[in-house]
């Protein structure tokens, strides 16, 4: 157990992944320690995953998933089943939502104004670029840990042309967009929340009268939840952008 709660030390240090990579990360620690380790503490094992959901309010999908492992626990279900079974559910969601998206939005021969580092949007631009659809990317460095530099490594190798722009100055170069694209970490009934600099570009898009869309699996969604009971618990690399900027959210069951 000590090594698994080492593993998530390095995990909570992340600060350049979205909620899904830092799950996908979190999955992958705890099926090396099924495989070496058959018998241990379910309850000290939950305790350790609570800790780091606690650790990271602003990650729902982390969150989705300690609250299914509860369940599991409680049930006394077998733990490695359990998590072939959770994976094998939610392994494609990214590539659903990107179904969904461009369904929605024609793509073709667009200039795409993206932000920060999001696995969702990454899966849309790898679905893309099966389809060979021309397009052009403005991507953000995103500020202060600049993993917009990341993303747009990744796109490169996709194919895109994919130029780095500072989200500081977003107001002078939106009016070459025709699209811009977020991620998010959690999305709630009148706001969502995604890495710092995208208030400024939503507020700026909507000035310039560009569409805005957010894309997320469901895991995210806390429809019923207002994000002012959760104002001063995210860290500084986040903030919340009020829902009444974006033009659709794109979730793996449709629009929203």
């Amino acid at each position: 157990m000590e090594e698994l709660e080492h593993r998530i030390q390095q995990i909570v240090k992340n600060n350049t992944a979205g909620s899904v990579e830092v799950l996908d990360e979190v999955i992958r620690a705890l099926e090396g320690l099924l495989k070496e380790k058959e018998d241990f503490n379910n309850q000290e094992l939950l305790s350790v995953l609570k800790a780091l959901s606690q650790k990271r309010p602003e990650f729902l999908a982390l969150s989705h998933f300690v609250n299914e492992l509860t369940n599991t626990i409680e049930k006394s279900s077998p733990l490695s089943f359990w998590l072939k079974e959770y994976g094998q559910k939610w392994v494609n969601v990214n590539r659903t939502v990107s179904e969904q998206a461009i369904k929605l939005i024609d793509f073709e021969n667009k200039t795409l104004l993206l932000h920060s580092n999001s696995s969702t949007i990454k899966a849309l631009l790898a679905l893309l670029s099966e389809q060979k659809v021309v397009l052009q990317v403005l991507q953000t460095i995103s500020h202060p840990e600049e993993e917009g530099r990341l993303q747009g490594v990744y796109l490169e190798k996709l194919g895109f042309q994919v130029e780095l722009l500072d989200e500081g100055d977003s107001d002078k170069w939106i009016p070459q967009i025709d699209i811009a694209l977020f991620g998010a970490d959690a999305i709630y009934e009148d706001a969502f929340l995604n890495k710092i600099g995208t208030r400024l570009i939503a507020a700026n898009c909507k000035e310039q009268e560009k569409p805005v869309y957010v894309l997320a699996d469901s895991r995210k969604r806390l429809a019923v939840h207002s994000s002012q009971s959760k104002t001063g618990t995210f860290r500084h690399y986040f903030e919340l952008c009020e829902n009444g900027l974006v033009t659709d959210f794109v979730f793996e069951s449709g629009i929203s």
